[in-house]
C-alpha cells in the first residue's frame, strides 16, 4: 500500500543476475519426475521454459542462456506455489539434464508457500524470490553466494542462518519481516557479521538488518557504521529512540518505513551531515526536513523558518498530526511528504512555497483547511492532494472536501490556473 522506506544508502552490486556456476551439483532420483514445456507460440509474454512435476508439486523453470545447462526455478501463469516444496537438483527437459543453479527473481513471490527444501546445486536467490510469500521455515544451503534485493521481504521467518558462502545479500532482504528475531551468520563467512541480532558487513561499517521482530525499545549505532542498506528496519514495531553516531554520513528519508513506534531521532553532535531537533531529523543546516518520527504524540507541528524543502515521506503515517503549519522560507514539499496522514486536517502553506510534487498530500483523508499564502499560483502535479473516493470511483476526494483559503484578491487567479482549480471551495482570505 505504501512504501517505503528511512534507509541509508550504500553502494552494492547493482542488478542481480544469474552467473555461470562452475561447482558440482548434487545428483538426485529424477525417477519420479516428469516434464511438460509450456505454450510453444514464442509468446515472449511466457514466464517459464518448462515445467517440471516433481513429489507431487508442479515447478517451473526457465533456462538460463548465460550458462551452460543451467536453469533456475521461476513461477507460471500466476503465482500458484503453495505448502512445502523439495527443489530438485538437476531436472530435464527435451533430452538435455539441466543444473538447476538459482531461484528466480520472484520465484514464490505471494504464494502459499510456507517451506522449501533448496539444494545444494542453487548458487543464487533472485530478488523478491520469497517476497510476500507465507515462508516460515528456510535452510539456505552452504552453495549460495547472491541473495537478492527484497528476496524475503514480508514473509514470516522467524530466524535465518547465512551461510559462510555468501558474498552479496541486496537491499531490503529482511524488509517487513515482523516475526523475525534471529539472523545467524556461519564462521568463515568473509562478508557478512550478526552482533546482538543485527546483521553488519564484515568491516562493520554497514547495517544491512535490523530484525522486524527484534524488541529492543532503543538503538545506538555503532560508531563504526557509516551507513544503512535500504529497509534495513523496515517494519520493525517495538523501536522508539534512534541514536544515530557521528560516522553515519549518508541518511535517506525513508529510513524507518513501516516503523511507527519511533519517536525520536538523536544525531550525535559531531555528525557532519545531520542533526535532530526535539527528535526530528534534519540536514546539518535544517534546510531540509527529513523524517517526523512516526511515533511522536503531538498533534501539531510547526516547521522551523530555516527549512526550504520536507523531503520525500518524511511525515508518512503520521496519525497523530491533526496541524502543520509551514513558515515563510519554504520552497518545495516533496513527492509523498504527507503520505497516508490521514488524520491530518489542517495545513499552513507560506507565500515562499513554489513546488508541490507528485503525491504531497497522499491519502490525506481528513484534509477540510488548505491556507495558502502565495498571492501567485505555484506549480503542484494534478495529483499533489491525491485521496480516493470510494461513492464516486475517483481520487478527488480532498479537491471536494477541502476548503482552499488563498490571498485576498487571487481567488480569480487560483480558479484560472490548472490542478489548483480542481478545488470545488476557494475562499479568499480577509486581509
Amino acid at each position: 500500500m505504501k512504501k517505503i522506506f528511512i534507509s541509508l544508502l550504500i553502494a552494492l552490486t547493482p542488478a542481480f543476475a544469474f552467473m555461470s556456476c562452475t561447482e558440482d551439483s548434487a545428483l538426485i532420483d529424477l525417477e519420479n519426475t516428469s516434464t511438460d514445456a509450456d505454450d510453444d507460440d514464442d509468446d515472449d509474454s511466457d514466464s517459464y521454459d518448462f515445467s517440471v512435476n516433481y513429489k507431487g508439486q508442479t515447478l517451473y523453470f526457465n533456462i538460463d542462456t548465460t550458462a551452460v545447462n543451467e536453469c533456475y526455478v521461476t513461477y507460471g501463469e500466476e503465482y500458484n506455489y503453495a505448502g512445502d516444496i523439495e527443489i530438485p537438483s538437476q531436472v530435464t527437459y527435451n533430452g538435455t539434464t539441466y543444473t538447476v543453479s538459482g531461484i528466480g527473481e520472484k520465484a514464490f513471490y505471494e504464494t502459499a508457500l510456507t517451506s522449501i527444501t533448496i539444494p545444494s546445486s542453487v548458487k543464487h536467490i533472485g530478488g523478491r524470490a520469497f517476497a510476500e510469500a507465507q515462508l516460515t521455515s528456510i535452510t539456505i544451503p552452504s552453495s549460495v553466494k547472491y541473495i537478492g534485493r527484497w528476496a524475503f521481504d514480508r514473509t514470516d521467518l522467524t530466524s535465518i542462518t547465512i551461510p559462510s558462502s555468501v558474498e552479496y545479500i541486496g537491499v531490503g532482504t529482511f524488509s517487513y519481516c515482523d516475526e523475525l528475531k534471529e539472523i545467524t551468520v556461519e564462521d568463515g563467512n568473509a562478508y557478512y557479521v550478526v552482533v546482538d541480532d543485527v546483521l553488519y558487513t564484515k568491516d562493520m561499517t554497514t547495517l544491512v538488518a535490523y530484525p522486524g521482530g527484534k524488541t529492543d525499545s532503543d538503538f545506538t549505532m555503532i560508531s563504526s557504521v557509516d551507513s544503512v542498506v535500504v529497509g534495513a528496519f523496515d517494519g520493525n514495531k517495538h523501536l522508539k529512540n534512534l541514536t544515530v553516531e557521528s560516522n553515519t554520513v549518508e541518511l535517506d528519508e525513508s529510513m524507518f518505513d513501516g516503523c511507527y513506534n519511533i519517536a525520536s531521532i538523536t544525531v550525535n553532535e559531531d555528525n557532519p551531515n545531520y542533526t535532530t531537533v526535539d527528535g526530528v531529523l534534519y540536514n546539518k543546516a535544517q534546510t531540509e526536513l527529513l523524517f517526523y518520527p512516526q511515533g511522536k504524540t503531538e498533534t501539531g507541528f510547526t516547521v522551523p523558518a530555516t527549512v526550504k524543502k520536507i523531503m520525500d515521506y518524511a511525515f508518512e503515517d503520521c496519525d497523530n498530526l491533526r496541524t502543520v503549519t509551514m513558515q515563510d522560507g519554504l520552497m518545495v514539499i516533496q513527492e509523498n511528504a504527507f503520505n497516508y496522514c490521514e488524520n491530518l486536517e489542517s495545513v499552513v502553506i507560506p507565500s515562499t512555497t513554489r513546488q508541490i510534487m507528485s503525491y504531497g498530500f497522499n491519502h490525506c483523508s481528513n484534509l477540510s483547511s488548505i491556507k495558502i499564502y502565495a498571492t501567485e499560483p505555484f506549480e503542484i502535479e494534478s495529483d499533489a492532494f491525491y485521496d480516493y473516493d470510494e461513492d464516486n470511483d475517483d481520487y478527488g476526494l480532498n479537491y471536494r472536501n477541502a476548503t482552499l483559503y488563498v490571498p485576498a484578491g487571487t481567488k480569480s487567479l487560483y480558479e484560472d490556473t490548472d490542478y489548483w482549480n480542481s478545488f470545488v471551495n476557494i475562499v479568499e482570505m480577509e486581509e
